[in-house]
């Protein structure tokens, strides 16, 4: 049955009622959807303009002290390419620790213990929330892991793994030197890098032996940033911590 013109609007009118009545109801914010998804998925969100501020909740077991450096590093470099003001917040302290974690184990850990939820649009604010957690231990699928972006706002550090797994003898990289790199690179994956494949268009490429990576070993997004493979790929020397112009040409197209 076909619906009147004069019907239409009285739908119409109705549906902006209830927007008043919800903005009035709950001041300043609107229910949304809250962004599920895999990493990459709200690269619009990070990127795009929709949004004013960035705020990232980080959540930490006892045993681990993530490192102010690597934090700062991660605020300026996001600064820098979502042209956004950027904030952390150190939420929650984890008693509990395990010495391996599942996806499923983190999943839950992030359900208890995460405060901010992109459940919400602040219309005065405009906020676009991240979450970090830091953990002990390894990742259950693979102990070579030391960074895992595992949803499209939400990231975790091993952060025993890389003291682990760095120079003992207090050669470079240390330990500050590669949690700097893997929170930027793992904030990269929520930014949807890389996701270019063999584009002619772009000067590197994502690599073709490891998705979702870069070729380029002086970009931040290089394959071996986030497993302990990146000691010695950078035996000796500083990691990359920042994104190279591939990197940010891709990061304009989703904008």
């Amino acid at each position: 049955m076909a619906t009147s013109k004069s019907e239409k609007i009285k739908m119409q009118s109705a549906f902006i009622m209830i927007l008043v009545f919800a903005a009035a109801v709950f001041p300043g914010c609107i229910n949304k959807p809250a962004v599920w998804g895999n990493p990459g998925d709200a690269k619009k969100e990070f990127l795009g303009k929709d949004y004013d501020k960035i705020v990232i909740e980080l959540d930490y077991e006892s045993n681990t002290d993530p490192d102010s450096d690597a934090l700062a590093l991660l605020c300026q470099r996001l600064k820098d390419v979502c042209q956004k003001e950027v904030k952390i917040v150190i939420s929650n302290k984890i008693i509990d620790s395990k010495t391996s974690y599942s996806y499923n184990e983190i999943c839950t850990i992030e359900s208890e213990y995460r405060d901010y939820h992109n459940q919400y649009i602040d219309f005065e604010k405009s906020v676009f929330y991240a979450y970090v957690l830091y953990l002990n231990g390894t990742y259950s699928e693979s102990d070579h892991v030391i960074g895992l972006a595992y949803s499209a706002d939400s990231f975790c550090i091993f952060q025993e793994n890389i003291k682990n797994n760095v120079n003992q003898a207090g050669l470079r990289p240390t330990a500050s030197d590669v949690e700097k790199s893997v929170v930027v690179h793992e904030f990269g994956h929520l930014l949807n890098l890389v996701s270019r494949g063999q584009d002619p268009a772009y000067k590197y490429k994502e690599d073709s032996e490891h998705p979702h990576h870069s070729e380029n070993k002086n970009s931040v997004m290089y394959w071996a940033v986030d497993t302990t493979d990146v000691i010695g790929a950078f035996l000796n020397g500083g990691t990359p911590n920042n994104f190279d112009e591939s990197d940010r040409q891709e990061m304009d197209t989703y904008r």
